[in-house]
């Protein structure tokens, strides 16, 4: 990669990443939108925080895969800059890692300010599916076997 073009991407993640930050790290929006039916869920309060502990309860949710296709960019973003391959271990922490923080950050914020905002394990799963599948997209592209361009 060129120094400008690593510039250019190193521009647009930072673009991305405050995106990201106000999406995860504001308080919840004061009028609910709901676009579909939830199942009830599993959750227990910590302080100020709601905390949903049982995973996989929103497969089907437009929330969870939202949140799926927040973090693609993170994993081609990863694969543009990291210098080598990386292992599917090493893909899944980096994944994992991102919801981990997104999550305890709101759980963080939370009790600090009463963000009103909801600490789920699914959001977790999610966002470490959301980086393995953005990474690997990138490398299927690099390889010509997704054609980016008609």
């Amino acid at each position: 990669m060129k120094a400008w073009q690593l510039k250019v991407v190193q521009g647009l993640l930072i673009i991305y990443l405050l995106a990201v930050g106000v999406l995860c790290f504001t308080p919840r929006f004061p009028v609910a939108i709901q676009l579909g039916s939830y199942p009830e869920l599993s959750s227990f309060t910590y302080g100020h925080a709601q905390i949903v502990y049982m995973p996989f309860q929103e497969l089907l949710t437009e929330g969870f895969w939202l949140n799926v296709v927040m973090t693609m960019p993170l994993g081609g973003f990863i694969g543009l800059l990291s210098r080598q391959r990386l292992r599917m271990a090493q893909v899944t922490g980096c994944g994992l890692l991102t919801g981990l923080l997104i999550e305890s950050g709101q759980l963080f914020l939370d009790n600090l300010a009463d963000f009103q905002r909801t600490v789920d394990i699914n959001d977790v799963i999610s966002n470490l599916l959301g980086v393995v599948v953005g990474y690997y997209l990138l490398r299927l592209i690099e390889r010509g076997l997704i054609k980016w361009q008609s």
